[in-house]
C-alpha cells in the first residue's frame, strides 16, 4: 500500500486536531450498555474460538485510530484489568482520550500521538 502523500497526511491530521473525534461528552460512559461491552470484550471471541473463558486481567489491547478514546473507553469496561494503548494521528484527540478515561477512573491506559518519520 503506498504510503500517503506527507502533506495530504498534515492536512488531515490538522484537520483532526482542530475538530477532534469523535465530539462525544467526557462523561459519556459505556457500563450501561451490555451489548457494547459484549463485542467489545475479549473474552467473546476467545470462548468462540477455544471454549474457555480469559482473564482479562494483564492483557493488552491496541486502539489504533483511538481519536478521543469512547472506543478505548468501551474496552477499558469490558476488559478489566486490561492495558490500553492508543494511538491517533491527532495529538488534540490523543489529549482528550487521555483525559477521558481518567475521568472514568481508568489508569492502566496509554495514549500516543503517532508521528511518521517518513
Amino acid at each position: 500500500m503506498p504510503l500517503p502523500d506527507p502533506e495530504m497526511r498534515d492536512r488531515i491530521r490538522a484537520q483532526f486536531d482542530y475538530c477532534p473525534y469523535p465530539q462525544t461528552p467526557i462523561d459519556v460512559s459505556h457500563e450501561r450498555n451490555p451489548e457494547l461491552l459484549y463485542i467489545h470484550n475479549l473474552v467473546t471471541p476467545y470462548y468462540q474460538r477455544y471454549q474457555q473463558v480469559i482473564n482479562t486481567e494483564g492483557k493488552w489491547i491496541l486502539d489504533a485510530g483511538c481519536g478521543t478514546g469512547l472506543k478505548a473507553l468501551a474496552l477499558a469496561q469490558a476488559n478489566p484489568g486490561a492495558h490500553i494503548i492508543g494511538i491517533d494521528i491527532s495529538a488534540e484527540s490523543v489529549e482528550f482520550a487521555s483525559k477521558r478515561l481518567q475521568y472514568h477512573g481508568f489508569d492502566r491506559c496509554e495514549f500516543y500521538p503517532y508521528r511518521s518519520k517518513i
